[in-house]
């Protein structure tokens, strides 16, 4: 009588290669509307907005939050730089 025995490997139940990450990684949620809005007006200040265009802006909040697609919170951003770099008129009181 003869057995054949046949040897499937099976990897164990969660053994992927993000276990090693630390848990904030992945519970790390996307940045909030006020988050967004402090993030801006901090660019602004150092910005020389002579020079600044709104995509370098919207770019830089991009650059902050890379681990997250902010492509949705496009219009909000670009929102949010105007209403924080509205001109001063000059001699107004």
């Amino acid at each position: 009588m003869f057995l054949s025995v046949l040897a499937v490997f099976v990897p164990a139940a969660g053994n992927s290669s993000d276990d090693d990450e630390p848990l904030i990684k992945m519970i790390k949620k996307a940045p909030s509307d006020e988050q967004l809005k402090e993030t801006v007006q901090s660019l602004l200040k150092e910005a020389d907005l002579e020079q600044m265009t709104m995509k370098q802006i919207c770019q830089r909040v991009f650059e902050t939050y890379p681990e997250h697609n902010l492509a949705n919170k496009k219009d909000y951003i670009k929102q949010t730089v105007k209403s924080n770099s509205s001109p001063v008129a000059v001699g107004s009181a």
